[in-house]
This record gives C-alpha cells, sequence and structure tokens, in this order.
C-alpha cells in the first residue's frame, strides 16, 4: 500500500510539473486562430459590399454582426459559457504562444472585434427572444443600421442620426467618423436621447400597448 501511495503521488506529481511546463497561450492558440480565421470568412462578403458602396459613392456603415458563423457559435455554445471561454481568454498573454510582432497585433485586433462581435450577437439573440411577443415597433425606435430595437439611443452631432451606443462603438472600433456623413466622430461626442429611451422602455414594459409620448 506504501508503495502504491508514493507511486500515486509521484505520478501526480509529474502530472503537474506537466501542466506547469504547457503554456496556456501555446495550448489555446490553434483554437483562437481557428475561431478568428472562421470570423475572417464570414465577414469577407461583408467587407467587399462595404467595398463596393465606396466605390459607387455611397456611405459606408460598419458591418451587422456575422450572419452565418456568429449565430451558429453562440446557438452551439450558449451564450452564458461563450462569455465566460471568451472573458477567459482575453486575459491570456498570447505573446506567450511563441507568435510576435505585426502577425501578434493583427490576430489580437482580429479576436478583440470577435469578441465584440460575439457580444452584440448575444445581444442581439436576447432582444429577438424578447422582442418575440412584442408588435412591429415605431420605426423611430429602431436603430437604422442593426434593424433592431435601440436600448440606449444616441443622436450623431453631424448627421443627426439616431442610433444605438453599442452600434456606434462598434463602427468606431474601424472607423473614427459619423458613419453617415463622414465627418469625425468620438463617442463622447454623441448625445444620449434620453426621451426617446424612456419612450421605447415604457413601449416594451407594456407589451407595445404604451407609448406615451408619441401623441
Amino acid at each position: 500500500m506504501g508503495g502504491g501511495g508514493l507511486r500515486g503521488g509521484q505520478r501526480a506529481m509529474e502530472r503537474q510539473i506537466l501542466v506547469n511546463k504547457v503554456s496556456r497561450a501555446a495550448a489555446l492558440a490553434p483554437i483562437v486562430g481557428t475561431l478568428v480565421a472562421l470570423w475572417r470568412a464570414d465577414k469577407a462578403p461583408q467587407k467587399q459590399q462595404q467595398q463596393q458602396l465606396l466605390l459607387l459613392g455611397g456611405a459606408s456603415t460598419s458591418a451587422s454582426p456575422s450572419t452565418s458563423f456568429l449565430p451558429s457559435l453562440v446557438s452551439g455554445c450558449g451564450p452564458k459559457l461563450l462569455q465566460d471561454e471568451l472573458a477567459y481568454m482575453m486575459r491570456i498573454d498570447w505573446r506567450k504562444a511563441g507568435v510576435e510582432g505585426p502577425t501578434l497585433e493583427e490576430e489580437w485586433a482580429d479576436f478583440r472585434q470577435l469578441c465584440a462581435d460575439a457580444q452584440e450577437q448575444m445581444r442581439a439573440m436576447e432582444a429577438a427572444q424578447g422582442a418575440a411577443a412584442l408588435p412591429e415597433p415605431p420605426d423611430e425606435f429602431v436603430d437604422p443600421i442593426t434593424a433592431s430595437i435601440m436600448s440606449d439611443p444616441v443622436t450623431l452631432p453631424d448627421s443627426q442620426v439616431t442610433l444605438d451606443r453599442s452600434t456606434v462603438e462598434r463602427h468606431l472600433l474601424s472607423q473614427a467618423t459619423d458613419p453617415f456623413s463622414r465627418k469625425p466622430l468620438t463617442i463622447a461626442m454623441v448625445v444620449p436621447n434620453t426621451a426617446l429611451a424612456a419612450r421605447i422602455q415604457r413601449w416594451k414594459a407594456t407589451g407595445g400597448k404604451e407609448d406615451m409620448g408619441a401623441a
């Protein structure tokens, strides 16, 4: 018994030493690389569409979250588990994966954007579930870019367009401009539309039956 216990303790120690030698970044890098590659492939058609709009002189807006990869990722993992896993991966020092320089910066930037897109996709799916029982919302309650009901409406100072704060924040990750007028824009410049936000909340709370501000 004593010899078996000693050997068992030695094996446990050896396993712990092996675990300590394995870098979490190196172990998880292939998973993150696969996620980023799938996300990039899903975004490619949207980027091409944006470039065509620019060539035609149209206004470029931030692309909406993925219509294929991200919904499948969120549905397959479950919003809570996916949120926890992405938060865990965001805390890892990816320099320990053996990748340095511009490649690391590019991968890290894309992974941050993937996480932001996943968060927006989760919010959109939650909003869709909550809105399933609601009637058609008034047009002014709807974000003109995402076509979803706004939760934190803000007005852009130059174009005077109202859209959800999360949409603006996401657009500013890639372009520091008003998506409609193309003038310089920062998140500090947007104006909260508190009156509209209150109307939307009342409308939701009453199941779409009350909009006191519309009168």
